[in-house]
């Protein structure tokens, strides 16, 4: 979740998790927690009630398989179907429709940092990036890249997701930040807006000043 802040970002997850919230037709246990678990974190269930369930079985059906988005995709989302194509599994095939996620001058946002990148530098982050893994995940291969590929296939299986994520993603940071140089981007003027309240307390703070300095002229015209 770190890594998508201003981001677009799609979940595609078999929960085993009911809930109503999602069109199933009662709440479990773990339905309760991973909806307080989507509420605090901003992100949004795409599932739409349809009569095809998304898990199907001898056993009975429900809606365990959720398709999940933050704010940033969601908006872009033009249709949920579930069911239209044949599965070879109790899991029905979910398709989930979006536009491009585009900004005004025809340009795909991103929030995070930027790199010049050049021809020049990318031996540079080849092989910073191979030194950092090989570091990271404790490789015995260090100058057979086909070698420490392989390597680092079966050293993946042995991590959980989200450890190897922030690990891989360490590894690619570092490798760029030795090789490229940090685009800074355009910095855009803007002025700071004031607000209604500051506006009356400084309409008010005037007002007090003017009555001071007419309250102040008019005893020295008495004296």
């Amino acid at each position: 979740m770190d890594y998508t802040k201003g981001s677009c970002l799609i979940i595609a997850v078999a929960s085993n998790a009911r809930s109503k919230m999602w069109h199933d037709t009662i709440t479990n246990q773990r339905g309760k927690p991973l909806e307080e678990i989507l509420i605090c974190n901003d992100l949004y269930v795409l599932n739409e009630a349809t009569e095809t369930p998304t898990f199907q079985s001898n056993r009975g059906s429900s809606c365990i398989d959720l398709t999940i988005a933050n704010s940033g995709l969601g908006r872009h989302v033009s249709d949920w179907i579930c069911g239209e194509e044949e599965s070879c599994s109790d899991y029905n095939i979910v398709n989930v429709k979006t536009a491009s996620v585009h900004n005004g001058n025809g340009k795909t946002n991103y929030m995070g940092v930027r790199y010049i990148t050049n021809r020049e530098h990318y031996k540079t982050f080849d092989t910073n990036l191979a030194t950092n893994f090989i570091s990271t995940f404790n490789c015995i291969n260090k100058t057979d890249a086909n070698k420490l590929d392989e390597e680092l296939q079966g050293k993946v299986k042995q991590h959980n997701t989200e450890d190897l994520t922030h690990d891989c993603f360490s590894c690619v940071t570092a490798a760029c930040n030795t090789a490229f140089r940090i685009s800074k981007g355009r910095k855009l003027k803007t002025r700071r807006t004031v607000s209604m309240v500051e506006r009356r307390i400084k309409n008010i703070t005037e007002k007090s000043q003017r009555s001071t300095t007419t309250s102040t002229n008019s005893k020295q015209r008495r004296s």
